[in-house]
């Protein structure tokens, strides 16, 4: 990969995050605005954006490539949530920010901010494969997520409901699905997702 086009990539990202945080320093948008934002980019471009990427997939490589990369994710979330478990006796933390400490050691913002650069590095070959890569993350987080940000504090059960209905997964779950039994969307489909999906670095760039 010629380094200038990282280079150019990731100033670009940075210029349009500048000028998102100039709008909102500025006050062009009120709170209401910036939440209709924030939907839009959840169940909207992100999806959109994820399923975009199922054509990059079958340039990428084979389906075996996507199934390694999903166990390789797992695996990874395994690891880190054990250690979740010794990094607050390590740092010492009170009982009220254990919970807060283990969620930051175990997730990351991989979706809003990863996905865009991933696609900005690598095109959508490799937005397919950071999208699988992110399905064991969007799980987790509604119910792991949920058991450590709870902790200490009233009991939360976990919402089935939202952890099987978050766009992000069940976007990711499809673009799976397409890539694995050779499905091809039409093309103005595709085109359209491509679009939406583009916008997500604008949108994000007011947050």
């Amino acid at each position: 990969m010629n380094p200038l086009v990282v280079v150019e990539q990731l100033l670009l990202l940075m210029l349009v995050m500048l000028i998102g945080y100039s709008v909102a320093r500025m006050k062009l948008l009120d709170d209401h605005a910036e939440m209709n934002f924030a939907t839009l980019i959840n169940y909207v471009t992100v999806p959109a954006l994820i399923l975009s990427a199922t054509d990059g997939g079958a340039v990428a490589g084979s389906k075996w490539d996507s199934l390694i990369v999903l166990f390789v994710a797992s695996s990874s979330y395994v690891f880190f949530t054990l250690l979740a478990f010794f990094i607050p006796k390590l740092f010492k933390v009170k009982p009220d920010e254990i919970g807060v400490l283990q969620f930051v050691t175990v997730f990351a913002n991989n979706g809003f901010m990863g996905l865009p650069v991933v696609l900005a590095l690598f095109g959508t070959s490799g937005l397919f494969y950071a999208s699988i890569f992110n399905i064991p993350n969007n799980i987790l987080v509604y119910s792991l997520g949920v058991y450590f940000i709870s902790r200490g504090k009233k009991k939360q059960t976990i919402d089935l409901r939202k952890l099987l209905l978050n766009p992000a997964i069940i976007s990711a779950f499809l673009a799976l699905l397409l890539f694995l039994f050779d499905i091809q969307l039409p093309s103005l489909l595709s085109k359209t997702l491509v679009s939406l999906g583009n916008m997500i670095s604008s949108l994000q760039s007011r947050h």
